[in-house]
């Protein structure tokens, strides 16, 4: 598999039998296409309680890095607030490598 990935169907990081093969990523990646042009998103971790913005593939700051960071930083500290989790704000290279595709 690619870095950050697994061609174990029994890991957690599983990188399915081909492209969009599970029916979440496929659902989502439909809806993105459908929905095009689509600026941004922010992702959420409930498991881990992580907020994660770009980049998946690269430690480099996305362009928009300075708003996406204090966005991150303003959901994790409501969530807080309202249900007293912590949530770790980070890029998503930084949980492992992936390919950013939208």
């Amino acid at each position: 598999g690619k870095e950050g990935s697994s061609s174990n169907p029994c890991s957690e990081t599983y990188l399915g039998e081909e492209v969009e093969s599970e029916p979440e990523t496929r659902n989502t990646v439909n809806a993105f296409r459908a929905f095009a042009p689509i600026i941004g998103a922010i992702d959420w971790h409930s498991y881990s309680q992580l907020i994660i913005r770009p980049y998946g593939d690269s430690y480099a700051d996305s362009p928009d890095e300075e708003q996406l960071y204090s966005l991150g930083e303003a959901m994790a500290s409501t969530i807080c607030e309202v249900h007293g989790s912590i949530y770790e704000n980070i890029k998503g290279v930084e949980l492992y490598p992936t390919s950013d595709w939208f």
